[in-house]
């Protein structure tokens, strides 16, 4: 790791982000691929700094880490409990559950079942009780765990194509002024630590 004395206020923004400037450590760059990059509402494809990403093992590029889940969909009839997914779900995934826009507690609400099958698992979610009849009111996301996460250490514009940022693995950093970070996120960052507070205006 390179130890990268990093600015602590984004040059672009002027957020100040980083909690301390000591044991800031990440690489000298990493390529982020722009067509992950949602277009903003000026037409040019940002990503801000402090943003959490993660390694697209498919491209070997580093994505939004936002951009990497994905949300399936059913039908409840008031009869159907168990709903079987297409996508491939590893066990440290994510998995949230809502039905008719109420999100269900694991455990409580759903269990998730895997069964073996032509050499892979499929997973099936098995709600305690059958959601009311209604279209695409079942919704089952699922977030991968993050290969390689990190934050970015300055704001890049993707707009012309793949960008280069630097980044970060290791230090303390303002929550708040994180973008795209979740609890599942953190948990795979754990040299990171987060900061709850209400500093320079972020709260």
């Amino acid at each position: 790791m390179n130890n990268l004395q990093p600015k602590t206020t984004d040059w672009v923004t002027g957020v100040q982000w980083k909690a301390g400037e000591h044991g800031m450590n990440g690489t000298a760059g990493v390529t982020i691929d722009y067509t992950k990059v949602p277009i903003d509402a000026d037409g040019k494809r940002i990503v801000k700094v402090a943003t959490a990403i993660c390694k697209d093992t498919t491209t070997g590029k580093y994505v939004p880490y936002q951009s990497t889940k994905v949300t399936e969909t059913f039908d409840g009839d008031g009869t159907t409990t168990t709903f079987t997914l297409t996508t491939e779900v590893h066990p440290e995934d994510n998995i949230k559950v809502t039905v008719d826009s109420i999100e269900k507690k694991e455990g409580v609400d759903f269990i998730i079942k895997r069964t073996a099958s032509s050499g892979k698992y499929v997973t099936s979610v098995e709600l305690a009780t059958a959601p009311a009849t209604g279209v695409g009111n079942v919704e089952v996301t699922i977030t991968p765990v993050p290969i390689n996460p990190r934050l970015t250490n300055d704001t890049v514009d993707c707009t012309d194509g793949d960008g280069v940022v630097g980044d970060l693995i290791h230090g303390k950093v303002y929550e708040a002024a994180c973008n795209g970070v979740d609890e599942f996120f953190k948990k795979h960052t754990p040299m990171i630590e987060y900061i709850k507070a209400n500093y320079n205006g972020i709260s």
